[in-house]
């Protein structure tokens, strides 16, 4: 059981990795948020928080350290799995207090709406945290225009933050039912 796992996990890790590195030439167009949210829906919690931590890792050997990046995607990666992880948990919740009986993993619709709404908000929130944190390595912090300097920060990027979420918006619709539906159905885990 526990190979089993490991093999899933580097199995996520190598997916997010060479997606990532497969649409690199197109800039702000991912579609890591995509599989983390697939993978969470579909492998739970724990071995998604794992992979996304493991994903992180992976890129520093590839790109190298830059503190602000990393601390960047430390927050970020597991955080999208964390609250993709509580949407999924509120709406399964929900349908038991209303009387359905889960016979099996079946993701409902609201649910699939609710986790790519928040997939493309978290894509808007990845453009303001990298902002805010490019400001604070910037040394931006005791000049009394922080905010200010995060707002034109995050305003100077404005059209790969657009790209993002635009990107993002088109992305999640298409692979996120899809996969998830696929991948339960063949019962993968």
């Amino acid at each position: 059981m526990v190979a089993k796992r490991i093999c899933l996990i580097a199995i996520m890790v190598a997916l997010v990795s060479s997606s990532k590195l497969a649409l690199s030439f197109i800039p702000n167009v991912e579609i890591i948020t995509s599989l983390f949210i697939i993978f969470t829906l579909v492998f739970g919690w724990r071995d998604s928080f794992i992979a996304s931590l493991l994903f992180v890792i992976i890129e520093i050997f590839i790109f190298g350290f830059m503190i602000s990046w990393v601390l960047l995607y430390l927050i970020y990666w597991p955080l999208l799995v964390t609250v993709t992880h509580l949407i999924a948990w509120l709406f399964k919740r929900r349908r038991i207090k209303n009387g359905l009986k889960e016979k099996q993993k079946k993701i409902t619709t609201a649910t699939f709406v609710a986790v790519i709404i928040v997939g493309i908000f978290m894509t808007f929130l990845f453009g303001v945290l990298s902002a805010f944190l490019d400001m604070v390595f910037m040394g931006a912090i005791g000049t009394g225009r922080f905010l200010e300097f995060v707002f034109w920060r995050y305003v100077s990027g404005t059209w790969f933050f657009v790209a993002h979420i635009v990107g993002n918006a088109v992305a999640l619709p298409l692979l996120v039912p899809k996969l998830v539906t696929t991948l339960n159905r063949v019962g993968v885990k």
